[in-house]
């Protein structure tokens, strides 16, 4: 819908159980290029990093919440810690970086960070960073992580 008018521009019918962001880039694909819009402003199923890619490849802007990132209740949050996607590094609340990439067989991408056990066994988050039986905090790398860091900025 066109926001400033209210005039609807484009319809995509779609199952129940389908999230609105998942049909965004076909509403958009419906519309006649100068007619494609420079942001596309939504609830949280637009946030996601696939629709933010989506529409970055099309040049368009998404104004939306991120949808929050899954931890266990009590625990810090992957958005807790500093992930330099450049630098390919991660820090974690108390100052200690990670010791390991793990990374895609095929694609050689990082897919998670691992901290060292030796600074994870003494640091004082400790309790509210993980309760794992290996002893250290991973962080998962998203595959859209670079989308989604830019949604919550």
């Amino acid at each position: 819908m066109e926001q400033e008018f209210e005039f609807i521009t484009a319809v995509e019918v779609a199952a129940g159980n389908v999230h609105d962001g998942e049909v965004a880039k076909h509403l958009i694909d419906q519309q006649p290029v100068e007619r494609q819009p420079e942001n596309v402003m939504g609830d949280h199923c637009y946030g996601t990093g696939e629709v933010r890619k989506e529409m970055d490849e099309l040049n368009i802007q998404v104004k939306a919440p991120v949808p929050e990132a899954y931890t266990t209740q009590g625990h810090l949050k992957k958005t807790d810690f500093e992930i330099d996607l450049e630098a390919q590094t991660c820090r974690c609340p108390a100052g200690h970086s990670t010791v390991k990439i793990q990374r895609d067989r095929k694609t050689k991408e990082p897919k998670a960070f691992h901290f060292s056990v030796e600074h994870c066994r003494t640091c004082p988050l400790r309790q509210q960073c993980f309760s794992n039986k290996k002893e250290y905090r991973t962080v998962r790398f998203h595959p859209y992580e670079r989308y989604l860091q830019q949604g919550r900025k």
